[in-house]
């Protein structure tokens, strides 16, 4: 501590022997210091209401209340317990040295006073008292502080709770309309009466709702890891299978686009592994998906190789795996490689013309963190990007194979007879008509309800064999409807499937809270809707034959006139096609239209080209038009 810091202290000498006080007086005043004088302890306590010293001297024998007392009335007032008191005294004895220690001293400077000695013991305990003031106010400061972080991380925390809770509330929304949507599409799909155009449309309808469904799951998926809810499900992946769907789906994407793919893995890869399908499988395709997104000439290598040491797994059992996409494609400038990975960030050039919510990379990057990993990129404009990770994954005993086949068509059940009965609950009638839709044709007697209440009537008039029960309803919610059906001991034997878009909940949750058999998410999957029936009723599909007449007639159609030959297209001049890309690229489709029947209309030689891109146009396949156009636009420019 600063001795001029030190010198300009206060202190307090209280002692009823004036040669003592001149004594102290002179000697600590002549040092720097301020010095107050008490003759008595009442003098003293006096003093004190008024002046607060930074240390006090204090002697015991003395008329009136002696100094023990002094002490230890000036250590019950707040404002000066914590004061250093020092006994001054001819008193040697051990008795007397604790009785001050006792009444609350620090220390005992016996009499006659060595000033030396009494100069270095008022010394240490100022310094040792401002060092205890400082450490006070400090502890103050970081109350306040961690008051203030508290405070700010419950407030973080509301603003954590209200915004998952309103991308919960919005994802039931949008998912309740999805659920009809998508759910008569897949119904629609299983219609083997539908001509081409049709099967077209609904292909674009299907397409067209699970891109806005998985829009809403990026969303939410970003939510949970930001509030630090997303869990991993690890279970046995046969990574060999795993990998080949995954190129199978890009590769498909990268050959409309005219490029190449190669797909490259160590011989050595484990066969089985441990890790979460979904969201390793979620990290891949955003970031293949991404290499064929950017890329307009050459081509993507997606590697799969082994980094362990002669390709054993490590003490702690695992094998190291890196996953690398490459690519040719536009390239990211070194100042924004880090915004890419930022939410609603995209990458590369004319971002404007590329769909998605730039969620995808800001996902993948946090997934890859959860799995103890880190997404790493180098790119260099004009010339690509290459995206790598390496997780330490744990070989799996076994592991089933996928075995691609084309799905029968169910026609109905065995055995038929009695008809098993399906009470479907659910307060949107376009949900119940879904799944009315669906079961019906196939024998079953299918019964509704609008809400909880008036499920448990139908429950107890009707019995049926198993309920598809909605969660959040009017009246009375699902939660409450599945426990009073449970809790019946005439309705134990009826099986429970919840049927619901809420996310806010975990399916095992659920589950739990409801006592329900089973959980299926909306929008439903007609399959997946099959298979819980068929295992919580006990009986197997009927299958209708193969009917191999169908594929004999169309492989034996023959090209019509309208089987267009590219080579034979003539396009428009530059002008023309410049305004059509612009309409593709806004996506304003009527203009689009209406700019195709102005240039057949002016010259019939463009018909070719018309046609195509109009067929093209009913696909609403943006990309894909766009792509179309570019190609002659290119083919003008050469010649």
């Amino acid at each position: 501590m600063n001795k001029d810091h030190i010198r300009k202290a206060t202190i307090l000498i209280v002692d009823d022997t004036p040669e003592n006080l001149g004594v102290l007086y002179e000697y600590l005043a002549g040092i720097g210091f301020t010095v107050l004088v008490a003759q008595s302890g009442e003098d003293a306590l006096e003093l004190l209401e008024e002046t607060i010293p930074d240390i006090i001297l204090m002697d015991i024998l003395m008329p009136g209340i002696d100094g023990f007392e002094t002490c230890r009335r000036i250590k019950k007032i707040d404002a000066l317990k914590d004061i250093p008191l020092l006994f001054v005294s001819s008193l040697s004895d051990t008795v007397d040295k604790v009785r001050g220690f006792q009444a609350g001293g620090v220390d005992y400077i016996s009499k006659p006073i060595q000033q030396e000695e009494t100069l270095a013991r008022i010394t240490t305990h100022l310094n040792l008292y401002i060092l205890k003031k400082e450490l006070k106010e400090k502890n103050k400061l970081l109350e306040i502080e961690i008051k203030e972080r508290k405070r700010a991380e419950k407030a973080s925390e509301i603003a954590n709770q209200a915004k998952s809770e309103f991308l919960a509330h919005m994802s039931h929304e949008f998912r309740t309309p999805l659920n009809g949507i998508l759910g008569y599409a897949q119904i629609l799909k299983r219609d083997r009466n539908l001509n081409e155009s049709q099967k077209k449309g609904i292909n674009i309808i299907e397409r067209s709702g699970n891109h806005l469904l998985n829009l809403i799951n990026e969303m939410l998926d970003l939510s949970k890891i930001e509030a630090q809810k997303m869990e991993l499900s690890i279970s046995d992946l046969n990574l060999m299978d795993f990998l080949n769907v995954m190129v199978e789906m890009v590769h498909i994407h990268a050959q409309k686009k005219s490029l190449s793919f190669k797909f490259i893995k160590s011989d050595n890869l484990p066969s089985c592994v441990l890790a979460d399908e979904k969201r390793l499988s979620q990290i891949l395709l955003n970031i293949l998906s991404n290499a064929v997104k950017y890329t307009e000439q050459g081509g993507i290598v997606f590697l799969v190789k082994t980094l362990s040491q002669n390709n054993m797994p490590d003490l702690s059992g695992s094998i190291k795996i890196r996953f690398q996409v490459e690519d040719t494609g536009s390239g990211i400038e070194e100042n924004k490689l880090n915004d890419i990975f930022s939410p609603f960030k995209q990458a590369g050039r004319h971002t404007r013309s590329i769909e998605g919510t730039g969620l995808g990379l800001a996902i993948s990057k946090k997934l890859v963190g959860l799995m103890g990993s880190e997404l790493y990129v180098k790119s260099k404009p004009g010339q690509g990007s290459t995206f790598w990770f390496d997780l330490d994954l744990f070989p799996a005993v076994s592991c089933k194979t996928d075995v691609l086949h084309e799905e029968p068509r169910i026609i109905g059940y065995l055995p038929s007879s009695p008809a098993f009965k399906i009470l479907i609950v659910d307060d949107k009638w376009e949900n119940r008509t879904v799944l009315m839709s669906l079961l019906m044709p196939l024998g079953f007697e299918i019964i509704e309800a609008a809400d909880g209440q008036e499920c448990l009537n139908k429950v107890l008039e009707f019995k049926p064999d198993i309920v598809l029960l909605d969660l959040i309803m009017p009246v009375m919610d699902g939660f409450e409807a599945s426990r009073c059906i449970k809790k019946n001991p005439e309705c134990k034997h009826i099986k429970i499937i919840t049927i619901s878009a809420s996310t806010l909940v975990s399916p095992d949750q659920i589950i739990m809270e409801t006592g329900c058999d089973d959980y299926i998410a909306k929008p439903v999957k007609i399959q997946e809707v099959l298979d819980k029936l068929s295992l919580h009723l006990g009986f197997r599909w009927k299958y209708k034959e193969k009917d191999k007449s169908h594929k004999i007639i169309q492989d034996n159609i023959s090209c019509t006139d309208q089987c267009i030959d590219e080579k034979q297209i003539t396009a428009p001049g530059l002008s023309d096609l410049a305004m059509l890309y612009e309409y593709a690229m806004d996506g304003d489709f009527k203009r689009l239209n209406e700019k195709m029947d102005a240039i057949v209309q002016a010259d019939r030689k463009y018909s070719g080209f018309v046609n195509k891109l109009n067929e093209l146009a009913k696909t609403l396949d943006e990309d894909a038009i766009c792509r179309f156009i570019i190609q002659y636009q290119e083919d003008a420019d050469g010649s």
